[in-house]
């Protein structure tokens, strides 16, 4: 009996002790200086305790800007480089944040000015990332490593370059870093200027000597990156000075004007031409860009190149593409690339688009052939609109938008996103049935949800960003798996995030994509999640060749490319063991 009093005497202490922490942390956030010295009155020990990620009053405190209580804890000794779960310290809040007068304080108190956290980054990248320049340029003038590569050769410069920070470009190359730095992949300031930039720092660094025709080793150049994301007046920039406007993909062979008329932009294509592009230019499979802008129904370009003498296209039959409306039978499905994680899938009586996002220029005739919705284009259609997570690169809040287009359609969300009603928010491992579909949710161990989904006599799983983050599967994604594959289901198609800078360990990422294939039996599988990169598609089908997986594998190119699912197989399917051998060449990866 006296050892069960003791017991109960500890778990109450403990407990006390927990609510406290908690008392103290909600104080310090919220910035009530009389709740955070009661609380440490009662209890001192509370000074550094730890709660939600880890985190100390402090971190709290400098999260929420709060200088005078930052003050009082420094001064009853808060561990001003204490870490979180991130090795982030409660600088890193203030830098990511903008709180100035918080940071120097901090700082002035021996706040680690360049202490590197899990994501190998330091304050200066928290603050840089979050469009903070004054206090950027406050950490820079304390003494912030301003030549620190991270381990790759991703400097600071390439990161300002990267995040649209002109005067932080400025800056840094006034302070003596060389316009022409290279990663160790050889890519430059300008190559993350012309993908993701704007116009002012490119003209910048050309202006600073930039090389505007440097190559990067996976055979990146400036002009194909502005042209790859509908960047016209960088395209523009680059070209004026002297940028090559015939030089072709080192794989696909494929010019600037061909990846224009793919992606539909009519403007870039008229400046490619003005400065010289050549029109009847082949890919290494004969593609020409009359070719793709028919193939992606882009009238307007199309009719653009033949006006500037482009031959006619073999197959110009390619703008009646009836896939959308022609009657398809149970078993049957047609799949679209939209991009990244997006896709459109059209079964017998259904359209299901999973995690649409776009970060490139829109095409100027938008549409499915395209890889964009057109909300007026599927008017009529049974369309149901999944979105896994809040994440910016998996939904977008537009997409309530087609609702006035479309009154019928149906949301099913993995997450509660602010300002948007008329969803469904689904249990995890329940199987629901919503408007003629069988859905069953799991939990994804990144964020928000993965959905296998039974409609039309077609088995589809949609993972959102579930992916394998250990090699020795000792984290939680193997049991959400498992759970769908007791469950007796099987994927005709299984959409598969294979590569992405969050995931981490991309080799334990490319396991679970063969553990889930095993599991799920898939019967067709669709690379993902590249961020504009589709190379990576093919990268991961030869890796799974080389690792008995025969397929077969769709691998998307441009948005637009689509794939037909028959109970007797894939048409336009990559697969490694006869698709390439009964097909032409440029007919296996997608139609």
């Amino acid at each position: 009996m006296k050892h069960i009093k003791v017991l109960l005497l500890c778990l109450l202490l403990l407990l006390t002790s927990w609510i406290c922490g908690a008392e103290i942390h909600d104080a310090a956030l919220k910035g009530n200086l009389a709740m955070v010295k009661e609380l440490l009155a009662a209890e001192p020990s509370l000074i550094n305790a730890k709660g939600h990620n880890e985190k100390t009053p402090l971190h709290w405190a400098a999260q929420g800007g709060h200088v005078k209580i930052v003050k009082y804890l420094l001064a009853k000794g808060a561990l001003v480089n204490d870490l979180n779960i991130q090795k982030e310290t409660p600088l890193v809040y203030a830098a990511e944040r903008g709180h100035l007068k918080l940071a120097g304080l901090l700082i002035a108190k021996g706040a680690n000015i360049n202490i590197r956290t899990t994501l190998t980054a330091s304050p200066i990248h928290y603050a840089l990332w979050a469009g903070k320049t004054d206090m950027v340029k406050l950490l820079l003038k304390q003494g912030a490593d301003f030549k620190w590569d991270r381990g790759t050769g991703f400097t600071l410069l390439h990161e300002a370059a990267n995040q649209e920070s002109t005067e932080i470009v400025d800056i840094l190359l006034k302070k003596g870093l060389a316009v022409d730095l290279k990663t160790r992949s050889g890519a430059t300031p300008l190559h993350y200027a012309s993908l993701h930039g704007t116009p002012e720092i490119v003209s910048l660094l050309i202006k600073k000597g930039a090389d505007v025709n440097a190559v990067s080793e996976n055979g990146w150049w400036p002009l194909g990156l502005a042209v790859s994301k509908g960047k016209v007046q960088i395209a523009a920039l680059l070209l004026a000075a002297g940028a090559q406007v015939n030089r072709q993909d080192k794989e696909s062979r494929l010019t600037p004007l061909h990846v224009a008329a793919a992606k539909g932009y009519g403007k870039i294509c008229a400046l490619l031409i003005e400065k010289g592009a050549d029109v009847n230019a082949k890919g290494k499979d004969g593609r020409t860009p009359l070719y793709l802008a028919a193939r992606y129904k882009h009238k307007g370009i199309f009719a653009l190149l033949k006006g500037k003498g482009a031959n006619p296209a073999e197959k110009e039959k390619l703008f009646d593409r009836p896939w959308l409306r022609e009657p398809l039978a149970a078993g049957q499905a047609v799949v679209w690339y939209l991009g990244h994680s997006g896709w459109a899938v059209k079964t017998r009586n259904h359209l299901l688009i999973f995690d649409y996002w776009k970060q490139d220029a829109a095409p100027d005739e938008p549409g499915l052939a395209n890889g964009a919705i057109n909300p007026e284009e599927l008017k009529d259609l049974n369309v149901t609109v999944f979105a896994s997570h809040a994440h910016g690169d998996h939904y977008m809040p537009e997409i309530f938008n087609w609702r006035q287009a479309l009154p019928k359609i149906t949301y099913i969300l993995g997450f509660k996103p602010e300002k948007a009603e008329g969803y469904t928010l689904l249990p995890n491992r329940e199987k629901k049935k919503i408007n003629g579909l069988e859905i069953t949710a799991i939990e994804s161990n990144d964020s928000g949800q993965g959905y296998f989904v039974k409609v039309d006599g077609i088995n589809i799983f949609h993972p959102g960003d579930h992916a394998n983050r250990q090699r020795d599967f000792s984290g939680p994604f193997k049991k959400e798996v498992d759970f769908l594959a007791d469950q007796g289901l099987k994927a005709d198609i299984m959409f598969a995030p294979v590569s992405g800078c969050g995931f981490g360990d991309i080799t334990s990422v490319k396991k679970g994509v063969f553990y889930t294939i095993d599991r799920l039996a898939a019967r067709s599988v669709f690379p993902m999640h590249a961020g504009g990169n589709e190379s990576r598609y093919q990268e991961f089908a030869k890796e799974a060749k080389n690792a008995g997986y025969e397929g077969p594998f769709c691998l998307a190119e441009f948005c637009g490319d689509h794939f037909i699912i028959t109970p007797e197989g894939v048409k336009g399917a990559f697969d490694q063991a006869t698709a390439c051998k009964k097909n032409k060449k440029s007919d296996c990866n997608g139609i």
